[in-house]
């Protein structure tokens, strides 16, 4: 299908699902604006048609073996789809998502007092969203696909009490007009979901200060501690005379304490978003750690299996004098 900056919106949004995926990206409503020109939709937008035009044309072709022209399909085959895949999206995206906002909130609140807005308005879509889809599912679909039957010669329908099917539909496109506009105002609060984005970037990566923390405290303090401490008293408690080797206690240390110091350092910078290069550091500090470890484990292990060639005759005395 050729388009033009006449064709309408939601015309462009039937002819493919690459389209669809054009106009989302854009930011164009084939849905509640479906019924607008393409120009004056991307007017509306703040895009340029031809720019629009010409991702359309690029992915005039992209329609894959899982997509369905729904402009040929049954409505029975359409109804159900809506309602298995995107009412069931929305229903299962809902309480996720408020759950996230709830959490922004906390966090943020206090310096974005917009997302206390933006919280209330995606309660007030969630609301009617969820009306609409049962009105949808228990009202306008088995009307639509009792007609549908009717007309391919298997029964007959009843007169509904809305009189025309015309009615309901009405009534849908109206709601679906009212949440566009909630949309609209969710949009505009959040600076076109820049504050959403800085808030939960910084909700999400915060945990770099904190991972930092930890780490500094388990392997900055305590690791170190019975590293250094642990290679002298537990030879001594096993009756040994000495450490097996004491430049392995050294080497230890060191790679212990280098790999902790990275990794605190580079942690904060990578999940901050500061340094991206941090983020390839973070491997050779737990390589560093480990091989720590391992000179740990090698060394206890040689003091209680092998005798030191500096080994003295009389025992080891823990204590002070």
């Amino acid at each position: 299908m050729k388009f033009s900056t006449e064709t309408r919106v939601n015309e462009i949004a039937l002819s493919n699902p690459a389209a669809r995926r054009v106009l989302e990206d854009a930011g164009l409503d084939y849905c509640c604006g479906g019924g607008k020109s393409l120009r004056d939709a991307c007017l509306h937008a703040g895009v340029t048609t031809d720019e629009i035009l010409k991702r359309l044309r690029q992915n005039s072709e992209l329609t894959g073996p899982g997509d369905t022209e729904w402009t040929k399909a049954s409505l029975a085959d359409l109804t159900r789809h809506i309602r298995e895949h995107h009412h069931q999206y929305v229903r299962d995206s809902i309480p996720r998502v408020r759950a996230l906002l709830a959490k922004i909130r906390e966090k943020h609140g206090g310096k974005h007092h917009e997302i206390g807005e933006i919280e209330k308005l995606f309660g007030d879509v969630a609301r009617e969203m969820t009306a609409h889809m049962q009105k949808e599912e228990q009202i306008l679909f088995p009307y639509i696909d009792a007609l549908e039957c009717s007309t391919n010669g298997n029964g007959v329908v009843e007169a509904p009490f809305f009189q025309t099917v015309r009615n309901p539909i009405h009534a849908m496109m109206k709601e679906h007009d009212s949440a566009g506009e909630l949309v609209k105002q969710i949009r505009k609060a959040s600076n076109e979901y820049k504050v959403l984005g800085v808030a939960a970037n910084r909700w999400d990566t915060s945990g770099g200060i904190w991972g930092a923390s930890r780490h500094a405290l388990t392997v900055g303090f305590v690791s170190v501690m019975i590293l250094s401490v642990g290679q002298r008293i537990l030879p001594a408690f096993a009756g040994m005379r000495m450490l097996w080797s004491t430049k392995l206690m050294f080497v230890g240390l060191t790679f212990v304490t280098l790999g902790c110091t990275l990794r605190v350092s580079c942690e904060v910078v990578a999940y901050q978003g500061y340094a991206p290069w941090a983020w390839s550091v973070l491997p050779i500090s737990a390589l560093c750690e480990l091989a720590g470890l391992t000179v740990y484990a090698l060394n206890i292990l040689g003091t209680f299996i092998l005798e030191p060639s500096r080994a003295h005759k009389e025992p080891v005395i823990v204590g002070f004098r």
